[in-house]
């Protein structure tokens, strides 16, 4: 009977060790769980912080270089209004080659009749 007495204190010793290796299992699965979870709701809430400052820095990116592109287009326009003016300064814009060769044979020919009647 002592036999049988320690068997069964073995077997209780036994089920309870199992127990609490099982036990213990479930907790650091439960644990690990938990921490996952709340590292999931830290990225979240980061997710959504850092989504909001992309579209702050992208609103003013957007406006600075509209900005930029409209006092480009102005300088751009105001040196093409030079140059078209300094153009026609020099006769370079008004009328094609062949237009001033015609005017000049035509100055140059009225030149010679004033010449002709002078002399």
């Amino acid at each position: 009977m002592a036999n049988l007495e320690n068997v069964t204190s073995t077997a209780e010793k036994t089920d309870g060790l199992v127990r609490r290796a099982w036990l213990a299992g479930i907790g650091f699965y439960v644990m690990a769980f938990e921490e996952v979870e709340g590292q999931f709701q830290k990225i979240n809430s980061e997710r959504a912080r850092l989504f909001k400052a992309f579209v702050s820095k992208g609103e003013e990116f957007t406006a600075d270089s509209e900005k930029s592109v409209a006092e480009d287009a102005q300088e751009k326009t105001a040196v093409d209004k030079r140059v078209a003016e300094v153009r026609k300064q020099l006769g370079l814009d008004t009328t094609s080659t062949e237009a001033k060769i015609s005017e000049l044979t035509q100055k140059v020919d009225e030149l010679t009749e004033v010449l002709k009647k002078l002399s």
